[in-house]
């Protein structure tokens, strides 16, 4: 095989050939983005309908790269793919939305690598993807790849991925690995907001992991079910959170964590609780912190007996101080992450 007239104006051979083969079901909007403003389509919404790829190999079911305002899904089921389910990428597609009531899984044969959602949109907000119910093949890797600033997910159930939703890229300013292809590397994230995600079914491993970086998220009501392990895996605070409820979560937009009712080491930022020293000049209590807190004591009865009190800090360990040896309890209230 020949192709003439690419960039070069050079015949280049198929042993050769840099360009992937992407097979997309349905595209919404034909696009030409190097007509510049011309390229923006808008208004092509989809509704009650279900694609099938077929598991033919690298098959997308879905991509909307060049349709912006007014362009919507709801009720739309994708299935039988082997590359990705949805595919909602570049700035030609900023402001589309909101996508409702979303049902995906791949195709048999597809890969570890197979996507059900790409979200890279940058220049203009997507408008919410809420109820959705994705199901990967056990061994599938990412659900849901986030990467859309500002992106709002609610109402979303998972089975069979090891990440249900993988938001901020691969880390350290890298995108996701695409199966085939995807149009749009890294775009700089942040502004996530996730809501109501749980996962269920016979495999899973962590629901929601924020990759390293420096960005903002909030999460709401995250909740295991069946077999997952994590509700949330950190990695910019470097935390794992195991409760089978994580109520609410947020970061702030240096990636410090604000706020969290989780108790695990490392995914908290404010422990409570009392320290005694007991005919002594110290005391001690544990703490689930990854750098030194702040912290506050408070006796809980006339010091005067043991002097002089003050408190040290590690990430791990309050020691409460007095300046006499004696018995004397203390309420504490330590904040960290940040500090």
């Amino acid at each position: 095989m020949t192709i003439y007239f690419n960039t070069t104006n050079t015949t280049v051979t198929a042993g050769s050939l840099a360009y992937a083969i992407y097979c997309p079901v349905i595209v919404t909007g034909g696009g030409t983005p190097q007509t510049g403003s011309t390229s923006f389509e808008y208004g092509e919404s989809l509704f009650n309908l279900q694609v099938d790829c077929n598991s033919i190999a690298g098959a997308v079911g879905i991509a909307n790269w060049f349709s912006g305002e007014d362009s919507e899904m709801d009720h739309v089921s994708v299935i039988g793919c082997t590359n990705i389910d949805i595919d909602h990428e570049t700035p030609f597609s900023q402001n589309s939305g909101p996508y409702h009531n979303l049902t995906l899984g791949l195709g048999t044969g597809a890969p570890a690598g197979a996507l059900l959602y790409v979200s890279r949109v940058s220049g203009g907000l997507p408008t919410g993807i809420s109820n959705a119910s994705i199901s990967g093949n056990a061994n599938t890797l990412i659900g849901f790849d986030l990467e859309t600033p500002s992106e709002e997910v609610n109402g979303i159930h998972c089975e069979a991925l090891l990440t249900c939703i993988n938001a901020g890229g691969a880390g350290s300013s890298a995108p996701v690995t695409c199966p085939v292809a995807c149009p749009v590397g890294f775009v700089s994230g942040g502004g996530f907001h996730l809501s109501d995600i749980n996962g269920g079914g016979s495999s899973g491993t962590t629901l929601v992991h924020l990759a390293a970086g420096t960005f903002d998220a909030g999460l709401q009501n995250i909740h295991i079910l069946g077999t997952y392990t994590n509700s949330l895996v950190d990695s910019q605070n470097s935390c794992t959170v195991t409760d089978t409820y994580l109520a609410k979560y947020v970061m702030d937009n240096n990636g410090a964590l604000n706020e969290s009712s989780s108790a695990d080491s490392g995914c908290t930022n404010i422990k409570n609780g009392t320290i005694t020293v007991t005919s002594s000049t110290t005391g001690t209590a544990s703490l689930p912190f990854n750098n030194a807190p702040h912290c506050l004591l408070i006796p809980t009865s006339d010091p005067t007996s043991t002097g002089v009190y003050w408190a040290t800090a590690t990430a791990s360990t309050l020691t409460a101080h007095v300046k006499t040896s004696g018995t004397i309890t203390f309420n504490y209230s330590c904040q960290g992450n940040p500090n």
